[in-house]
C-alpha cells in the first residue's frame, strides 16, 4: 500500500462534526431565548417571536463555531502550539475568543436593531454576555484540546561537530534500512509540498514551505537529507536543512573566518554556518543546479 503523508489540516473536519454541532446549536439557541423567561415550558414555543428568535440564535451559534475552528485551523499553519505555546496562546485567546466575542456582539446588535432595539436597551450586556463567552471558550478548548499535528520524534542526529583534523560527518549516503520506494515518496512529498525549510525543535522535526507555513513531516533529518537531491538541498547544521530557492545570498567574512546564510522572505532569517561547514557550503552553493 502506497504511503501517502497526511495532510496538514485540523483534525477537526465540519462535515463529520455536523452531527454534534447542529443539535448543540439547536439547544444552545432554545437556551438563550427562554434564559429569564417567566413562561412556562408549552407557552414559549407558541409565543410570536420564539420562532425568529431561535432561529437567529441557531445561526449566530453556527457561525460563531465557523469562526472559531477556521481561525485554530489558520493559527495551526502559521503558529503551531509546539513552536511557541506562549505566542500561540495569546493569539488563540485574541483571534479565537476576544475577537469572536466582538463578532458575536455585532451580531446581536444587527438582530435587536432589526426590531428597533439598541443592544444597550436590553438585557444582552448584564445576563447573555457571560453565557456567550462561556460558549465561544468551550468552543476555542474543543479546538485546541489536541494539537492537529503530530510530529514523530528525532530518531537519529544527522550531523556531529568533527574531531580536528577530520571532515564533516554529515550524511549524504543513502542509508541501508529505508526502501528506494520511501526516498522517492520523500522527494515527491517535498516537491508536492514545496519543502524550503526543514529543521528540529524540541527533539521534533517540522518544515515549511515556500510561503513560511509549517508542512507535516514524518521523517528524520538523516532520511531527509540522504533522500532529497543534494543540488537543491543542503544541511546547514546538525538540526537544519534548506533549499536553495529560499537563500538570497552568502555572506563571507574572511577575516573571522565566518560564513553567513541570508534567506528570503518570508523567512528573513540570518544562519551562521558551523566552521567545519563553511567549505563544502560555499563549494554547494556555487554548483550550478542541474
Amino acid at each position: 500500500m502506497k504511503n501517502n503523508p497526511p495532510k496538514l489540516r485540523s483534525q477537526h473536519a465540519l462535515k463529520s462534526e455536523l452531527v454534534f454541532s447542529i443539535p448543540l446549536c439547536m439547544l444552545t439557541a432554545h437556551i438563550f431565548v427562554v434564559y429569564l423567561q417567566d413562561d412556562n415550558f408549552f407557552k414559549i414555543f407558541f409565543k410570536p417571536g420564539y420562532t425568529p428568535a431561535v432561529v437567529a440564535s441557531f445561526f449566530i451559534a453556527f457561525f460563531l463555531i465557523l469562526i472559531v475552528k477556521y481561525t485554530t485551523r489558520y493559527l495551526d499553519k502559521k503558529q503551531p502550539w509546539h513552536v511557541n505555546k506562549y505566542q500561540r496562546g495569546w493569539l488563540q485567546f485574541f483571534y479565537g475568543f476576544f475577537l469572536t466575542i466582538l463578532i458575536e456582539f455585532g451580531f446581536s446588535s444587527a438582530y435587536f436593531g432589526y426590531y428597533g432595539y439598541h443592544i444597550t436597551e436590553t438585557e444582552w450586556i448584564d445576563a447573555y454576555a457571560l453565557p456567550i463567552a462561556l460558549y465561544i471558550l468551550l468552543i476555542n478548548l474543543y479546538y485546541n484540546s489536541s494539537p492537529p499535528i503530530q510530529i514523530p520524534e528525532v530518531r537519529s542526529v544527522v550531523a556531529t561537530e568533527p574531531n580536528e583534523g577530520e571532515e564533516s560527518t554529515v550524511a549524504h549516503e543513502p542509508i541501508d534500512d529505508i526502501p528506494n520506494a520511501e526516498y522517492a515518496r520523500i522527494v515527491n512529498y517535498a516537491e508536492a509540498k514545496k519543502v524550503v525549510y526543514i529543521s528540529i525543535s524540541d527533539k521534533s522535526v517540522y518544515a515549511k514551505d515556500l510561503n513560511g507555513q509549517f508542512v507535516l513531516w514524518h521523517n528524520s533529518l538523516t532520511e531527509s537529507r540522504a533522500a532529497l537531491p543534494d543540488h537543491l538541498f543542503y544541511q546547514v547544521s546538525r538540526s537544519l536543512i534548506l533549499h536553495r530557492d529560499i537563500i538570497g545570498r552568502l555572506e563571507v567574512d574572511a577575516r573571522n573566518h565566518r560564513l553567513t546564510i541570508v534567506l528570503k522572505e518570508p523567512f528573513n532569517n540570518r544562519i551562521d554556518v558551523p566552521d567545519h561547514n563553511i567549505l563544502g557550503c560555499e563549494n554547494w552553493w556555487n554548483q550550478k543546479s542541474v
